[in-house]
């Protein structure tokens, strides 16, 4: 059975989805039961571990602390964070309710609550094994590139303000298909502007390595190239004249898992996504392209944010064992410990504005960004050929569907959402002379 399965097993036997109530009592009178006898030892205690998890969830929601200390302790005896998708996804889950009860009980200190208030990101070890061996961040990058260079064609200047560039290797796609094609486009010059907020994990030194890294990269490519950090104290500080933009430009907005920071509590835009969709809107690009997680992290209902968190996640460590098959992966551990449970531990164990991870589904991106003016570009067929070539290219890809969300790619593993890929304009953008072909 699958993670997915194996979950919507557990929440069949032990939750009501409407009251939310969960039969605690159950659990310890006969786990394996008529149902669980149907299937193999190891899947019915897997089912046993996450209605353990779940049951857990409902208790510290209700703040039985106690109760749901009793259940994790349980749930320790079953998971292993080097242990199979549902044992390893089980026991992040119970780390982060352990430091909700610290947090709820007061017995975290405040020197541990100030380390911990930060989710995890990607450090470089992560991003390079979750690109080669996982079909979603190559389907995006390669998506992002045809939409990217769709909205700017025939553009001699290119300008692309990306804001969270990690690594950057989201634009060596866009730079190979510049490159090879620059006796049809003419191409005078490739700029990329990176920010970064110094509040966040990257720093400015991080910054200059990538373009540092894609600066010679363009080089080898004999592509024209200019790269420039803009660092803010935090994203709502970002000013238009801050960009050097030039009116021969065309140019593009990228967003990679970064407009879920600001979104406020159950949906609606903070002040900080405000103040930047009126900088963006000033700027004008021919696009804005936006990659996120599809799903609903964001609800004020703890055990409604809890399940979708557990089953998205579930979701993400089943393609993760697919795809890094090897026990030992030393890009599976650092991923896994570092990136995703800061994530998971961010949205179980905090609140407020400690919660920084709040990804919302795209029917609520549509509503949400409608109201800054803008408007969902649709997807052509050939970035949909790209998407599904590229998942052709994986063993793995196989247990991927793609769907159209309105105008927007959507990509899911084994049927749950994973990640949305969407493209924006503004209805009257900023004049641009990038298309000149004189």
């Amino acid at each position: 059975m699958s993670t997915g399965q194996i979950m919507r097993m557990a929440a069949a036997r032990i939750i009501n989805l409407e009251s939310r109530t969960v039969d605690v009592e159950a659990l310890f009178k006969n786990p394996f039961d008529l149902c669980l006898s149907r299937i193999s030892y190891e899947d019915a205690r897997n089912v046993e571990l996450v209605e353990y998890v779940l049951a857990a969830a409902e208790k510290v929601g209700n703040r039985q602390f106690e109760l749901a200390a009793e259940l994790l302790r349980l749930c320790d005896c079953l998971s292993s964070p080097a242990g199979n998708p549902v044992q390893r996804v089980a026991h992040y889950f119970s780390r982060a309710l352990r430091e909700k009860i610290a947090r709820g009980t007061g017995m975290l200190t405040a020197g541990e609550e100030k380390n911990r208030q930060q989710p995890g990101d990607f450090q470089n070890g992560a991003v390079q094994a979750l690109y080669e061996k996982i079909p979603f961040c190559q389907v995006a990058h390669l998506a992002v590139t045809q939409v990217v260079l769709e909205h700017v064609s025939h553009a001699k200047r290119i300008h692309v303000i990306d804001l969270r560039i990690r690594n950057g290797m989201q634009w060596i796609p866009l730079m190979q298909a510049l490159a090879s094609s620059q006796c049809d486009r003419h191409v005078e010059i490739l700029k990329i502007t990176a920010v970064g907020t110094t509040a966040g994990p990257t720093t400015r030194r991080d910054i200059e390595d990538t373009g540092r890294r894609l600066t010679s990269f363009a080089k080898a490519m004999n592509l024209m190239f200019e790269f420039k950090v803009v660092m803010v104290s935090v994203i709502s500080d970002v000013q238009d004249d801050m960009f050097d933009l030039d009116p021969r430009e065309a140019t593009a907005v990228y967003s990679e898992f970064y407009l879920r920071k600001l979104v406020g509590t159950g949906g609606p835009a903070s002040d900080q996504m405000d103040k930047l969709m009126a900088t963006i809107r000033a700027i004008g690009p021919r696009v804005m392209v936006v990659v996120e997680a599809e799903a609903n992290h964001n609800s004020s209902n703890y055990a409604r944010r809890f399940v979708d968190a557990l089953f998205h996640y579930g979701a993400l460590f089943d393609c993760i064992g697919e795809c890094m098959v090897e026990p030992n992966d030393s890009g599976r551990v650092e991923l896994e410990s570092r990136v995703l449970a800061g994530w998971i531990r961010n949205i179980v164990a905090a609140e407020g504005e400690e919660r920084k991870i709040r990804s919302v589904t795209m029917d609520v991106w549509r509503t949400l960004l409608a109201r800054f003016g803008l408007g969902e570009a649709k997807m052509s067929a050939l970035v949909l050929y790209q998407v599904g070539w590229v998942l052709g290219r994986f063993s793995c890809g196989r247990f991927c569907k793609v769907d159209i969300n309105g105008k927007s790619i959507v990509i899911g593993w084994k049927g749950t959402p994973i990640v949305s890929i969407s493209a924006w304009k503004f209805s009257r953008p900023r004049k641009q002379n990038g298309d000149d072909r004189n």
